[in-house]
């Protein structure tokens, strides 16, 4: 699911398409995919596919964070949310 979300923002063998994308990494999330958690956090941190919400993108990334991903660690502290 994290792939072909990933295919969704790129457009990739498939039309580009934000809340495709965003259903998809939920759903891979919602498995336990940290990945996808943190992608989300990007997403909702750029605006791309879903309004910018730095507060969301937050969630997401202390989500992924307490599982111990340092990416997320590391997008939290560029967002000043750490």
């Amino acid at each position: 699911m994290h792939k072909l979300a990933g295919c969704y923002c790129r457009g990739k063998g498939v039309a580009q398409d934000g809340q495709k994308a965003l259903t998809l990494f939920k759903a891979a999330a919602d498995l336990g995919d940290d990945d996808s958690e943190n992608a989300i956090g990007l997403m909702y941190q750029s605006g791309y596919g879903v309004p910018s919400n730095l507060a969301k993108a937050a969630e997401w990334y202390r989500r992924v964070a307490a599982h111990g991903c340092s990416a997320a660690k590391h997008n939290l502290k560029n967002i000043g949310y750490d």
